[in-house]
């Protein structure tokens, strides 16, 4: 969800150049000429099906939009209504101010293939032009789908949706910190928060708070085959992440409760899992409470310089250890209870 905050702002501020680039050329010719011209504004392929723009209020609609992947055939992202308000005046004097950006219903598509993603690119492009700063006076997305894609491991894909996605911020600026609020149903009850501090200018200092409540973990579970060998077959999560990146250096948080777990081994496997030896089932039953409720503090480190370095793949080795950690002072515990 860190690196998908940023993703999601690097988009908005795209989605706002087209739209000002078709403002600039007057709506029907700048139309023509972004869907023909997009890779040169964004580095993507772009399609604008309807625009609107008044000069004297500075009010731009964009709606049916679609930015492309790279290969500049499949869908990346589809925007139905996106609204922005700016001085063309402005504008031309250099002063690259948005007064207000709203984005309304719509779907886009990550897929991620170990540490690598498929908007790596749009990030990077983005990147090119950080000593040209940009403002977002209020930033809104709403009813927003992310479909989301793990092959790294193509044996056991791991896939998820997040629904009506709602994003938040003020005065929001390029180069200066931001305080970004991110919001979203994860279905079957489950929801999760975000507030995310920095700059997208700098991701070696930030900070993010991350709150899932009434996750149903059996959704989660080809993550569990790929690091366990084991697959979770009920259960619901609840999960508070604190992370900090100062001078790229990450330090977290994770406090984890999991009710009624119900996990099972997998066999014939194509790879062997990281912690395969690990018996899950039994560790788990050996720290839950009588009420079905197993807690369990994580800390997590890594440096985001490591080209290797992913989040999820750091919480789960440490979401191992920390059970290892927890049965030695359990039994630990019982053994001197019985000698006492």
């Amino acid at each position: 969800m860190r690196k998908l905050a940023k993703t999601l702002v690097v988009i908005i501020i795209l989605l706002a150049v087209v739209a000002v680039a078709v403002a600039f050329l007057t709506a029907p010719m700048g139309k023509r000429y972004v869907n023909s011209h997009g890779e040169e504004l964004i580095g993507r392929k772009v399609n604008i099906g309807d625009f609107r723009f008044n000069i004297l209020t500075g009010n731009a609609t964009l709606g049916n939009v679609t930015i492309y992947e790279k290969n500049g055939t499949d869908t990346f992202m589809e925007v139905d209504d996106l609204s922005l308000n700016f001085s063309l005046m402005k504008l031309i004097t250099g002063d690259i101010h948005i007064d207000g950006i709203h984005i309304d219903d719509a779907k886009m598509n990550i897929v991620q293939r170990d540490t690598t993603y498929n908007y790596d690119d749009l990030v990077a492009y983005m990147s090119e032009g950080e000593s040209s700063e940009y403002s977002i006076g209020k930033l809104r997305m709403s009813s927003i789908e992310i479909h989301y894609k793990d092959m790294s491991f193509p044996s056991v894909p791991f896939a998820y949706t997040i629904h009506d996605m709602q994003v938040k911020a003020d005065d929001f600026t390029t180069s200066g910190k931001n305080h970004i609020y991110v919001s979203a149903d994860l279905g079957n009850g489950g929801e999760v928060t975000v507030e995310y501090h920095g700059a997208l200018a700098d991701q070696n200092n930030i900070e993010t708070k991350v709150e899932l409540e009434d996750v149903n973990l059996a959704d989660f579970s080809p993550l569990f085959i790929q690091m366990f060998g084991r697959e979770i077959k009920g259960g619901e999560l609840q999960m508070k992440s604190d992370i900090r990146i100062v001078d790229g250096e990450m330090q977290g948080t994770n406090k984890i409760i999991i009710d009624d777990v119900e996990v099972e081994k997998v066999k014939g496997l194509a790879f062997k899992p990281e912690f395969r030896s690990l018996p899950l089932k039994t560790c788990l039953y050996f720290i839950t409470d009588r009420d079905g409720k197993c807690e369990l503090d994580i800390p997590v480190s890594g440096n985001r310089h490591n080209p290797k370095f992913s989040y999820k793949r750091t919480l789960m080795r440490a979401f191992g250890r920390a059970l290892g950690k927890a049965i030695l002072g359990k039994k630990k515990a019982e053994d001197t209870a019985e000698e006492e």
